[in-house]
């Protein structure tokens, strides 16, 4: 179960599914960050929290460690 006071570190793409959830998440109030991997993240009207190359995937705990609420 997911509480609401926390934050939610979503490793997105693109399409549908991308769409989806940070629709969900504005709609039940839940706080989240986008992490994107390379370039993979396609949505024009949305910007990425952070970007992550393939070589620093490792970077991705350390941010989100950074992020803990």
């Amino acid at each position: 179960m997911y509480l609401k006071k926390k934050s939610l570190g979503l490793i997105l793409g693109g399409g549908r599914l991308t769409q989806t959830l940070i629709k969900n998440c504005k709609k039940n109030k839940i706080k989240f960050y986008i992490i994107s991997i390379d370039d993979d993240f396609n949505l024009n009207n949305i910007k990425p929290d952070i970007k992550i190359n393939y070589n620093n995937l490792g970077d991705i705990f350390g941010y989100l460690k950074k992020k803990k609420n």
